[in-house]
């Protein structure tokens, strides 16, 4: 069963916990505030999959990753 978050939800992130193959995670990249997505690594890059399927997945050059953490906890609205 996949986890359900809407907008306006809280998530607590642990920055020193790195999201497993296909696990979420909130990461930013370049000038991007962070976004909630399903990571899968690649070698060089992740591909981040939006939670809504209406939306394409993302590729961002690890290099480009400023912070990323794994979903330890969610508070909904």
């Amino acid at each position: 069963m996949e986890p359900k978050w809407e907008e306006g939800d809280f998530v607590l992130v642990n920055p020193n916990i790195k999201p497993k193959n296909g696990g979420y995670g909130v990461v930013c990249w370049a000038d991007e505030a962070g976004a909630l997505k399903k990571i899968f690594y690649q070698k060089t890059r992740l591909l981040l999959q939006s939670l809504n399927a209406k939306h394409e997945a993302i590729v961002v050059e690890k290099q480009e990753i400023w912070f990323m953490g794994k979903v330890v906890s969610t508070l909904h609205k």
